[in-house]
């Protein structure tokens, strides 16, 4: 998979993407936190499809805190493209200096709710008032 910044070589490949959620009846862009992120988009490389994006939001600065969000396209889910998002986000927020990250799930993700398990997250409680969201935080060891 290659790593790269949102560029205009890639505007048809993300409208392209877009549509397939919207197809499948999902809205990608609905949004639990706001403010400026880094996008990374993942390109397969044999086939240059786009297959997920990732969103890190640095936050806090004195709290080290940051939050994470991730996408993969409908017709490419369980692949293991979901782990692999997960662990470059983890890795990006070690580079980034963020010591705490955060990610929210939806509750009727049940495949990305238990990815967040298995990756050793734990649910933490939500500063944001929602019930359709669950907050996860990497567990202390």
């Amino acid at each position: 998979m290659l790593l790269e910044n949102y560029s205009e070589k890639y505007r048809a490949a993300v409208s392209d993407y877009y549509a397939e959620f919207s197809e499948n009846g999902e809205d990608v862009r609905d949004d639990v936190c706001g403010g400026p992120s880094l996008t990374f988009l993942y390109i397969r490389e044999k086939d240059g499809r786009l297959v997920g994006m990732l969103n890190i939001r640095k936050g806090e600065e004195a709290e080290r805190i940051g939050t994470f969000g991730y996408a993969i396209r409908p017709s490419e889910r369980r692949k293991g493209y979901g782990s692999m998002l997960v662990e470059s986000a983890l890795e990006l927020c070690e580079m980034m200096d963020i010591k705490k990250p955060v990610l929210f799930v939806k509750k009727d993700n049940t495949a990305g709710l238990a990815l967040m398990r298995s990756m050793g997250f734990c649910e933490a409680r939500a500063s944001i008032e929602t019930d359709n969201i669950i907050k996860f935080l990497i567990s202390e060891k």
